[in-house]
């Protein structure tokens, strides 16, 4: 199935009505009233999955190289990000195209998973990184406030 054939049939699944997408063609949905999870098509038919799970300012050197020594081994095969202009930690895993919507929701399943644990591995700071590694540095900003996107759903 490709993007476009693997949404709908979740939406349809969900009880939801068509979904639509962004200008990019990225769909977010809201999964548990809390995890925005976007979803992208990506060149080859792969599908991008991405969720925020924190604050990039409360990292610090320490806690980012603490991250990327998380990425894969970690993660149930994500990665972490940071992306800049919001100032936050994403989380993200690449999956080929889906024969099907039950491997997609397995699939989402499994992304979620990862999302609750690591929110809560960054919010406390455990992940076997030093004590200070997300001590936010002196004069950060707050974070800026994120408007939800273009065809945000709740799940």
């Amino acid at each position: 199935m490709d993007f476009r054939e693997t949404i709908d049939a979740f939406a349809s699944e969900m009880g939801l009505a068509a979904a639509s997408t962004d200008d990019d063609g990225s769909i977010t949905f809201l999964f548990d009233k809390t995890h925005e999870v976007t979803f992208s098509p990506v060149d080859g038919g792969d599908i991008l999955f991405q969720c925020e799970i924190g604050e990039a300012d409360l990292l610090g050197e320490k806690g980012c190289r603490a991250l990327l020594e998380a990425s894969f081994a970690e993660t149930g095969g994500a990665a972490f990000a940071i992306h800049r202009a919001l100032g936050k930690v994403v989380l993200w895993i690449r999956h080929g195209e889906f024969a099907s919507s039950a491997p997609f929701r397995r699939a989402i399943d499994d992304f979620l998973a990862q999302v609750v644990a690591w929110k809560k591995r960054l919010a406390d700071g455990d992940f076997g990184a030093a004590p200070d590694a997300f001590a936010a540095e002196e004069g950060a900003a707050d974070g800026p406030s994120v408007d939800f996107p273009e065809g945000f759903m709740q799940v």
